[in-house]
């Protein structure tokens, strides 16, 4: 985890307490401390590698939240991962999300540009995208997309091009 790595591929490592609140062990992932709930008071973890009666493995169930919800691209993480899919498989799934939106949003040829994706953007999230215009916020991203799928692929502009051709 010091490295950076996405805690959430750790699933066996996810518990509950009985009031749901979802905390982390690491390590070996089995409980060896106890602690006090911040939801409810109760005692969670455990001892030994034996669990609290009130403490219960996660289900594994998803827990990405809903909607569109990148911050704007500079701040995009540079080696994204979900889901246990390799940091080159997920940025090339964003590349082609952002650009599936890019067609959607210059499709219009409506004046001014109708907003698209205000319906799908997560309004808790840090995503800026309904104070900006959309346009560039989405293109700001293909570009960030674009220039990390370069890196990680050790590639050039030239080669990801024709690969992405063939693929599509």
């Amino acid at each position: 985890l010091e490295r950076g790595e996405n805690i959430w591929k750790f699933k066996s490592h996810w518990y509950k307490c009985t009031c749901g609140y979802s905390f982390f062990i690491g390590e070996c992932g089995r409980p060896m401390e106890q602690a006090k709930c911040p939801g409810c008071g109760l005692q969670i973890g455990g001892r030994d590698h034996n669990k609290t009666r009130d403490t219960t493995e996660d289900d594994e169930t998803d827990r990405s939240p809903a909607g569109y919800m990148l911050p704007i691209a500079e701040k995009d993480e540079k080696h994204v991962s979900f889901r246990e899919i390799p940091a080159s498989s997920a940025r090339a799934i964003r590349l082609l999300l952002h650009s599936a939106m890019f067609l959607g949003i210059i499709s219009s040829s409506k004046s001014p540009m109708p907003r698209n994706y205000d319906a799908v953007v997560n309004a808790e999230a840090m995503c800026t995208m309904r104070s900006e215009t959309e346009a560039k916020y989405i293109a700001d991203h293909w570009m960030n997309d674009w220039k990390q799928m370069v890196e990680l692929l050790s590639s050039n502009v030239e080669d990801l091009a024709a690969t992405l051709h063939n693929l599509l």
